[in-house]
Parts: C-alpha cells; structure tokens; sequence
C-alpha cells in the first residue's frame, strides 16, 4: 500500500497583518506542516509579534513579547507572551506560558506591585484605595476568570479583604453563564450577610443568616427568587 505524505512551508514575509478578535498585530515567522494518510498533521516552527495590540478587559494591551511555537501538534502549540497597559503611573500586564490547550497565566507590573494592584492597574487604571465597591465587584470577577484556580482565590480574598469583605469566590460551573460572584461580610456574632452577582448578568442575590438561638436560625434572601426559610437544628444520639 501506499502512503499519502504531505509537507508545506510557509513564511509570513515582511508585511504580514492580523485584525480581529480584539487582536491588531504584525506577524512574522515560518512553519513545515507534515502530515501523512489520515494522521492529524504535525507543525515545526514558530510566529512571532513584531508589533501589535490586544483589546482585553476593556482596556488596549501593548504585545511587548507575542512567540507561539510549534513542536509537534499543530492545535497545541506553545506560548511565550508579554501584554503590558502602559503610559501610567503603575504599567501592569498579563504573562501567558504554557500551551494553548493549558495556558498558565500570571499577572505583572512596572514597578512591581502585590498581585491585587496589579490587576487593579491592569482593569481600572488605578490602584486599589480609588476602587468603588461595583469595580471591586468586577476585581473579584477578573481575578476568577484569569488566573489559575489557587492563584484566583488568594487574590480574590486580598481584594475581598480591601473592600471590607470576609468571603470571596465563583461558585457554579458549566460556564459564565451558569457561575456566580459570592461576597459575604459577618455583621455580628448572630448575622451573616452574602451577595451573589451572575456573571452574566441574569440573576442577583440578597442573602441573610440570623441565629435566634442555639437550635433556631432564620434565612432570608431578596432578589430574582425571594424567599424566607426558618431552619430547626437537632442531633440523634
């Protein structure tokens, strides 16, 4: 039997531009494509951003380093890129590593700031002490939806904390649409106070925990769905 084999290269040239998707960038670099029958095709090389802007965050990212390599398959290639918010007091950015498929992402500054300033900087193009309690709200999204899970929470309870607030955290799964941003503040030894916000917007929550007693405890919640329940704890022995 024979075999069907195919190789291709390809160089982006001198004056090869991308637009769309947020991303307007001068590409250079050069790939061989290799396949062979029906086997998913293989790539070797890597492209590169001369110059180029990224619209993330609602804010226009400077690419100071854009490298995607190719070693192997072609829908995971890896990644080495720099994205910095410049000309202001505090320059904060993103820093992507790892592969397409599992991406690592970590946050950066000029000078170096703690991780909550940068994304701060980064979103708001100011520090924490300006925040207002909607962009604190939109703090605790950013951090959930960029960072990697570990890394999320810490920066979500450092924000959490610089608002006032005792518990921070994405609850949810399945998606944006499906995931909701949990605050919640201790008001007294008796009550606990939470607000949950829909990422996507759809749906909001105004939840209190009131202890009555050491068996009694009343729950109440305002918003999409309200409602009122009283709860009596006891133990079998």
């Amino acid at each position: 039997p024979y075999s069907l084999v195919t190789d291709l290269d390809f160089d982006l040239g001198d004056n090869f531009r991308v637009k769309g998707l947020g991303l307007d960038a001068q590409l250079a670099g050069a790939l061989k494509l290799h396949k062979v029958d029906r086997a998913l095709p293989t790539a070797d090389g890597s492209i590169r951003v001369v110059t180029g802007v990224f619209a993330a965050y609602g804010q226009r990212l400077e690419i100071e380093r854009g490298i995607v390599n190719f070693q192997g398959a072609l829908d995971n290639p890896g990644l080495n890129i720099v994205a910095m918010r410049k000309n202001l007091p505090v320059e904060a950015g993103v820093v992507v590593t790892g592969t397409v498929q599992s991406p690592h992402v970590t946050l950066t500054s000029n000078p170096l700031v703690p991780d909550s300033e940068k994304l701060s900087w980064l979103a708001l193009g100011h520090g924490l002490d300006d925040a207002s309690g909607a962009e604190f709200s939109a703090l605790q999204a950013a951090a959930g939806a960029l960072l990697d899970t570990g890394k999320s929470v810490s920066l979500q309870q450092t924000i959490a904390h610089a608002a006032g607030l005792e518990d921070v955290g994405l609850k949810g799964a399945g998606g944006v649409e499906n995931t909701v941003l949990a605050l919640g503040k201790r008001l007294s030894s008796r009550a606990y106070l939470s607000y949950e916000q829909g990422l996507a917007g759809a749906s909001s929550l105004i939840k209190i925990n009131y202890t009555l007693s050491k068996r009694l405890s009343v729950k109440a919640q305002a918003g999409n769905t309200p409602a009122i329940d009283l709860f009596y704890t006891f133990s079998f022995h």
